[in-house]
C-alpha cells in the first residue's frame, strides 16, 4: 500500500502538466517557447537562414541566395543513417516515426526538378565525401548533395539536432522544427504553399 502512495504523485504530474495552458509564442525567452506547438496546420517560418556558400558533389556551389524565391526541402543525412533505414525495409518510414527516407526524397526531386517554385538540396555529415558519392551511385540518387564532413554547415544554419527535415520559404526564411510530422506530410505542406495543391 505504501508503494501506491510513493507511486502517485509520479502518475498526477503529467495529468497536472496537461492542464496547463500553452505559452505564446515568443521570439525572446527560453527557445522552448518560441516554437509554435505542434498541432500548427500548416509550415510555419522564423527568421532567416544564415548565409552560406558551399559546393554539392557535382561541383555546383550553392548559396544561401539560391533558395531565396522558392520553397526548398532541405534533407540533413549521412551514409550510416541511410544504410540503417535501407535495413528496415521500403515500407518503414510509413509504419516507424522518424525513419530517414532518401527514397521519398529522390521521388520529390524528380518530380519537381525543373519547377519554378520548388527545390531539393541535401546536406550529408559524412567524413568522407567518396562515401557519399558510392552510395549516390549504387541508390541510383541523383538529387543534390553537400558534403558536410566538418558539420560547419549543420551548426551554423540549424538551430536543433537530430532533425533530417527542414524547409526554407522563398524569403529565405527557416522552418520551425517540423519533427512532429512525416515527411509526406512536409511535402505536402510545401506543395500546398507553393500552389501546387
Amino acid at each position: 500500500m505504501l508503494s501506491v502512495w510513493r507511486t502517485l504523485p509520479w502518475l498526477l504530474v503529467p495529468v497536472a502538466l496537461a492542464q496547463q495552458p500553452l505559452l505564446p509564442v515568443t521570439g525572446t525567452g527560453s527557445p522552448f517557447v518560441s516554437i509554435p506547438h505542434f498541432s500548427s496546420d500548416t509550415l510555419r517560418f522564423g527568421g532567416p537562414l544564415a548565409k552560406f556558400a558551399a559546393k554539392d558533389l557535382q561541383g555546383h556551389t550553392w548559396r544561401s541566395e539560391d533558395l531565396k524565391g522558392k520553397f526548398t526541402l532541405i534533407c540533413l543525412w549521412s551514409t550510416r543513417l541511410a544504410r540503417d533505414a535501407d535495413k528496415l525495409g521500403p515500407d518503414a518510414s510509413e509504419t516507424i516515426f522518424g525513419v530517414l527516407d532518401l527514397a521519398e526524397v529522390q521521388r520529390f526531386y524528380e518530380e519537381m526538378h525543373g519547377e519554378s517554385n520548388l527545390q531539393v538540396l541535401t546536406i550529408s555529415a559524412d567524413f568522407d565525401a567518396t562515401e557519399t558519392s558510392s552510395y549516390m551511385k549504387e541508390k541510383k540518387y541523383t538529387f543534390p548533395v553537400i558534403v558536410d564532413d566538418d558539420w560547419h554547415l549543420r551548426s551554423t544554419l540549424f538551430p536543433r539536432e537530430g532533425l533530417y527535415y527542414w524547409v526554407v520559404n522563398p524569403e529565405g526564411r527557416l522552418s520551425y522544427p517540423v519533427h512532429q510530422w512525416s515527411l509526406g506530410r512536409i511535402l505536402i505542406e510545401m506543395k500546398r504553399a507553393a500552389g501546387r495543391e
